[in-house]
């Protein structure tokens, strides 16, 4: 029982208790009728962040972020960043501020110069301010339960691999357009710059339904002229009027599953607001949402990308009970409307893949996808461990950390992204790249791509880097429909230490109705899975 308490929330304005995941801290919302919080604190919010990794000739971007200032005012005095190497090597950088905060959202960007530095860093940064003449100093937050621990970053001599051949980026991120009494992210801005220098070429920005509709500041204060939302598009499109990465506008939405229970449904590039508050846990017993999985799919027009979020995670029983979740059931996931599955949120689990793998035997065209489900959260993941009494934190879940990998084609627009996209031809990533192609006397065909029975070569190219660790194990399977499991069809194991690798594969017969697929793994444990390449006997 207590391993099922771990993490924990108070419903607003209820007893009730509910199991859920955090982005950055809201340390203000206290229980009505119990106002006790060992975290509480009659201060803003105050904390820093920075991006996981940086590449090559990239400035580390670090933001500092100060929230609920109109209800409790600072005076902001200065800023001391330093920022050491595993080498000992250190830069020191000092702001000066000397003024008052008492705006909703103050946050400031600084993009820093780390001259020589390499590898792995870390970065604290000290902030001095004072409250009602207290003056006061914080490293990196103001969470008084949790200690004070520095951002790591990996300012890397090499691109994020396979550049060449994909645009790589995040499709599951949540910006400060998600915010509620738990939790909110980071502004667009910040995104994009932390993202940029990273090494993404595009975030989609998947904000929730419930979250949308709120008026700005006011998360138990909904808005039918739908003016978050509409400022949220406004500027994700003015953000994408500048340089890269894009900014693909989404939409978290709750919806029901076939036994009506609430579940998400990540929607792109969609023009109207779609309503799901079903687990908003805004108002007292408002459990059942709006709209179930097809009066949502049906109602989408071509342009639009739906994949499910997180679709094989456990439900945990609190949540179950309170707020009415569920799982994605076999039926929701067989929609023919329904383009894939996000397999990986932010951590990889063999089970997620297995069931994914059990929907291709079924002769299911189905494509996976990778995102973090960040809620800002470029460097860690800030969350609360038991309500008003313990906070935690870790590196799973930050921006960029999984990634999907899009295969190149024209340039980078949001029309190509989302082409490629809804044809499958993508890869999943926390490090290695992984180019499979099929050539047979029909020409050269590539992940995504629909081929008739034959036999020909498999040209496999694979690539990692001193970051991700050298290339250590590549299988492809052949999947045959009808069939209980998956048969090798090639796999190779490097003896030596190498990080770029060109394999052909000569007469390999697929004269069965089924697919191919590929992972690679690195010496560190990172991987890549890539999306099947279809083999239809009645194509």
């Amino acid at each position: 029982m207590l391993a099922a308490l771990e993490q924990l929330v108070l419903l607003p304005g209820t007893l009730l208790i509910i199991p859920v995941i955090f982005g950055y801290l809201e340390l203000h919302y206290r229980f009505s009728h119990f106002p006790f919080s060992r975290y509480f604190r009659r201060e803003p919010e105050i904390l820093v962040d920075a991006p996981h990794r940086i590449n090559p000739g990239q400035k580390l971007p670090l933001v500092i972020i100060i929230k609920d200032a109109n209800k409790f005012p600072v005076q902001l005095l200065s800023v001391s960043i330093t920022i050491r190497s595993d080498s000992g090597n250190r830069i020191h950088h000092e702001i000066d501020y000397n003024r008052l905060i008492n705006q909703f959202w103050f946050e400031d960007c600084r993009e820093l110069n780390i001259g020589d530095l390499s590898g792995p860093m870390a970065i604290t940064v000290k902030i001095d301010y004072s409250v009602k003449g207290r003056r006061k100093s914080v490293v990196n937050h103001n969470v008084a339960t949790s200690p004070p621990f520095p951002l790591l970053t990996y300012a890397s001599a090499t691109p994020i691999p396979g550049r060449q051949n994909y645009w790589w980026g995040d499709l599951h991120y949540h910006s400060n357009y998600t915010e509620d009494f738990v939790e909110f992210g980071a502004s667009l801005a910040a995104t994009k710059t932390a993202a940029r220098a990273l090494g993404l070429d595009f975030v989609a920005i998947t904000d929730h339904s419930y979250d949308l509709d709120n008026e700005w500041g006011q998360w138990a204060k909904n808005d039918h002229q739908l003016k978050k939302w509409q400022r949220s598009r406004a500027e994700i499109q003015s953000q994408n009027e500048i340089e890269p990465p894009l900014l693909i506008p989404g939409e978290e939405v709750t919806v029901r599953n076939t036994k009506d229970r609430n579940v998400h449904l990540l929607v792109f590039n969609h023009p109207q607001f779609i309503p799901g508050s079903g687990d908003g846990a805004e108002r007292w017993f408002h459990n059942y949402s709006e709209q179930n999985i097809p009066d949502t799919l049906n109602q989408l027009d071509n342009n639009t990308l739906t994949i499910a979020a997180h679709p094989f995670a456990h439900t945990a029983l609190l949540q179950w009970l309170l707020i009415n979740r569920g799982s994605w059931e076999a039926d929701d996931i067989n929609h023919e409307e329904l383009t894939g599955l996000q397999i990986i949120n932010g951590y990889f689990q063999q089970r997620h893949v297995d069931r994914w793998v059990r929907q291709l035997l079924k002769g299911k065209h189905q494509y996976i996808y990778a995102g973090n489900d960040a809620h800002g959260n470029f460097n860690h993941f800030h969350q609360i461990k038991i309500p008003m009494l313990s906070t935690v934190h870790h590196q799973d879940q930050i921006l960029g950390k999984w990634r999907t990998g899009v295969i190149k084609k024209g340039k980078l627009t949001l029309d190509n992204i989302m082409s490629q996209l809804r044809m499958g031809r993508c890869i999943v990533s926390n490090g290695p790249a992984l180019d499979l192609q099929f050539e047979t006397a029909d020409g050269q065909f590539t992940i995504g791509d629909e081929i008739q029975p034959s036999v020909g070569a498999l040209k496999l190219n694979c690539a990692s880097s001193a970051e991700f660790g050298a290339l250590k194990n590549l299988t492809v399977y052949y999947g045959v429909t009808d069939q209980l499991s998956e048969k090798i069809l090639f796999s190779n194991k490097w003896q030596f230490k190498e990080y770029d690798s060109n394999l052909i594969v000569e007469d390999i017969t697929c004269e069965i109705t089924g697919y191919i697929r590929a992972e690679l793994t690195t010496n560190t444990d990172r991987r890549c899975l890539t999306n099947p390449i279809w083999i239809n006997r009645g194509k």
